[in-house]
């Protein structure tokens, strides 16, 4: 509401403060206006909040994809303002990289105002940050991390080249000598050219997997 109001964003620009700014009901180009006096004095550290100005909004009102082009438009933080009635719409912001969420909270659910309908009480406010506490660890981070556990399931969940029948010693080993079995403790199948016209040093019993002590 306060978005357009230009005492109070020149006011705000002349504080040393982080800044919140929740954008219901404004355009791009009113958000690019009151950014603009924002950082008048000096850039600002801003978090600019997504929000639908409705008590509760609907489902598909919503719209978190424009998360990403809020956050690439203006170049910001970014963070959810929320008025709806259940936890997904939150968790996808943060799912998107809202920094801030915003929800309101009431004592009761049942009081006459616009807001309570829409606002958790203390009890299912508690439990709405515990689950995005609990979101925030399985999002994890944007690096592919393979973790010890992982790697003990790969050894057996992957496959090695094996001898597909008795090899013996001397020969040259063939495409036809070989097949893919588990578990992943030798060569993988996709290192073939390193096992393929190879002499065998001592004989190879049949679905034996084949390691470098064999060529």
């Amino acid at each position: 509401g306060e978005i357009q109001s230009y005492d109070i964003l020149q006011y705000i620009s002349n504080q040393s403060k982080e800044i919140i700014i929740s954008t219901g009901m404004a355009s791009f180009e009113e958000i690019k206006q009151a950014l603009k006096i924002l950082n008048k004095v000096k850039k600002k550290k801003i978090t600019i909040l997504h929000c639908t100005s409705l008590y509760p909004v609907r489902k598909d009102l919503i719209n978190l994809n424009i998360l990403d082009k809020i956050k690439k438009k203006f170049n910001h933080h970014i963070g959810y303002s929320d008025h709806s009635m259940t936890d997904e719409a939150c968790l996808g912001a943060v799912a998107k990289g809202a920094s801030i969420i915003e929800k309101h909270v009431t004592l009761n659910n049942s009081m006459s105002g616009p807001d309570h309908k829409a606002s958790y009480n203390i009890k299912n406010f508690a439990k709405f940050v515990k689950k995005i506490r609990d979101f925030e660890i399985i999002l994890g981070k944007s690096k592919k991390i393979i973790s010890k556990e992982e790697n003990s399931i790969k050894i057996m969940a992957r496959k090695s080249i094996v001898s597909k029948r008795l090899l013996k010693k001397g020969a040259i080993i063939k495409k036809n000598d070989i097949c893919f079995k588990r578990p992943g403790t030798g060569f993988s199948p996709l290192d073939m050219r390193k096992i393929l016209g190879k002499k065998i040093k001592r004989d190879i019993k049949a679905n034996k997997v084949i390691t470098k002590k064999f060529i």
